[in-house]
Formats: C-alpha cells, sequence, structure tokens
C-alpha cells in the first residue's frame, strides 16, 4: 500500500515479538520488517527515523512513563521526522468520553499507574520533548492520534 516505504523497526518485548514473528510470517515483503527486543524504561529506541508509531502503550504508564517514552521517541527521530501516538483519549474535562474514563478506571485498577490520558496532555509533553505542529486527530468516539513534529 505504501512503496515508498523502506524500512519498517518494530521495538518491543521479547514476547510481543514473537507474535510478530508468527503474524510476519505470511507477509511477502517480512525482509523490510527489523525486529529490535527492548525495554523503553531501559533501551534507546534507535535513530534516524522519519516516524515514530506507538500505539496503545500509554495508558499503562504513569506520566513519568509517558513522558520517557515520548522523549525516547523524540530522540529516535530525525529532523522533520514526526511522531504519532494512539490512544483512547479523553477530552479536556478528563471524563468524556464515557467509554474511555470507564477505560481509564480500568486502567487504574490494573496497573501501578496507567490510566487514559487527554489529548492536550499528550502533546503537551510532546511539546516539552521538543516536537512542533502538535495536533490531536480523533479517530473514533473513544480513541484519537496525537502527532507532532520534531524541528
Amino acid at each position: 500500500a505504501h512503496p515508498q516505504l523502506r524500512e519498517i523497526t518494530i521495538f518491543d518485548l521479547p514476547y510481543a515479538l514473537a507474535v510478530a514473528r508468527e503474524r510476519l510470517a505470511d507477509f511477502d515483503q517480512q525482509d523490510s520488517v527489523r525486529l529490535v527486543e527492548g525495554d523503553f524504561h531501559r533501551d534507546s529506541l534507535g535513530s534516524g527515523f522519519d516516524v515514530v508509531w506507538i500505539s496503545q502503550v500509554l495508558h499503562s504508564q504513569d506520566e513519568a512513563g509517558c513522558r520517557l517514552l515520548i522523549r525516547r521517541a523524540v530522540e529516535a527521530l530525525q529532523p522533520g521526522g514526526r511522531l504519532y501516538v494512539h490512544e483512547f483519549l479523553l477530552d479536556d474535562s478528563r471524563a468524556q468520553p464515557l467509554s474511555a474514563a470507564l477505560f481509564a478506571v480500568h486502567m487504574l485498577v490494573m496497573t501501578a499507574g496507567g490510566r487514559a490520558y487527554s489529548g492536550s496532555e499528550i502533546s503537551g509533553w510532546m511539546r516539552e520533548a521538543g516536537l512542533v505542529d502538535t495536533e490531536v486527530c480523533r479517530v473514533s468516539d473513544d480513541t484519537g492520534v496525537v502527532r507532532g513534529r520534531k524541528p
């Protein structure tokens, strides 16, 4: 679908990459996908990337973990690169939409410090990490993508 893409790097924990290997087995261009084992709490994500996509990770982290991951993602980007964060997004009241608010309560109960965040919280962390042109884009009633660009 995107012939301009030459290489995709998936950075994740070993057990998640085992699933990725299974899923990629039938993929025609699996040679263009590089799997890198790591833990963003301890490891660099790499460098020189045009795009970093973080999907449904922040809600499992406390605010310090979110800021760390965003900072590591920005460090991994080359100048002009873009960060996209896909999450369940609360509005600025942090009480709506209802499904995201209920998910936030679930994460508070099921994790050490995770919860759902608002788009403005995430875009604020992106700006703190040095990104510009941040924008929140709704994907569905309870999810969205927050994006920003490294100058």
